[in-house]
């Protein structure tokens, strides 16, 4: 175990577990997402040892189980930033802090950890958040989320939603984020975007938006290049 820990990351090619099978529905932007988590950790060139990888629940709580040499931990609901954020200042007091804490977090846990995101981006923590923003819980049946658009159709809301979606990188930026970007899950630079947004010396977030293809998809005339 020791020796997978501190596998160097020279000529490394990828950090994911090679042959693991992805465990996400057909045509689901997080097969994306994670492989541009992945190509941004390969561009960097970072030592396993100092990633750490804090996911949160939902179906983006399975995607630390898929990276191999690195850190990771599985939070409770929301409580994902909070978390890194612990790991990260405890790292800068009592280590080095060169370690860098990545978290993966769905619009359902970014609305129940709000408050959170925005004490991170406020003390400005070295730690880059992931949202991976499908619009919906997709886990436990395609509810709405407070990141619903205006008239989207989810099993909550037949008829479409009704109230105004929070605008992540708007509340955030009030928090005075130092690193703030949206991007879809096809981009072709997904992954440079969150190369640079880990590379920020400060908090850093980077919202994907993609379309749940179990939930999302049926039922509403948005597709996945109007989102942005």
């Amino acid at each position: 175990m020791a020796e997978v820990a501190t596998q160097s990351s020279k000529n490394r090619k990828t950090y994911l577990k090679v042959n693991e099978k992805f465990p996400f529905c057909k045509g689901c932007g997080h097969h994306h997402i994670t492989n541009a988590i992945n190509a941004a950790l390969v561009k960097l060139d970072l030592e396993p040892h100092l990633v750490n990888i804090t996911s949160d629940i939902g179906c983006v709580g399975l995607v630390d189980t898929l990276f191999e040499g690195v850190h990771s931990f599985h939070t409770t609901h929301g409580r994902s930033t909070a978390f890194a954020t612990g790991v990260e200042i405890a790292d800068s007091i009592l280590a080095d802090s060169k370690l860098k804490n990545i978290v993966v977090i769905g619009d359902g846990g970014a609305m129940i950890g709000l408050l959170h995101l925005v004490n991170a981006a406020q003390m400005n923590v070295d730690v880059t958040v992931i949202l991976y923003n499908n619009f919906l819980f997709g886990m436990t049946g395609g509810q709405n989320s407070s990141f619903s658009p205006l008239d989207f159709v989810t099993a909550t809301t037949p008829t479409g939603n009704i109230i105004p979606p929070i605008d992540m990188l708007a509340v955030l930026k009030g928090a005075n984020a130092g690193f703030l970007a949206r991007k879809t899950a096809t981009d072709t630079d997904l992954a440079d975007t969150i190369a640079e947004a880990i590379a920020h010396p400060g908090f850093a977030l980077v919202e994907v938006l993609e379309l749940c293809t179990e939930y999302a998809v049926r039922g509403n005339v948005i597709r996945g290049n109007k989102l942005a």
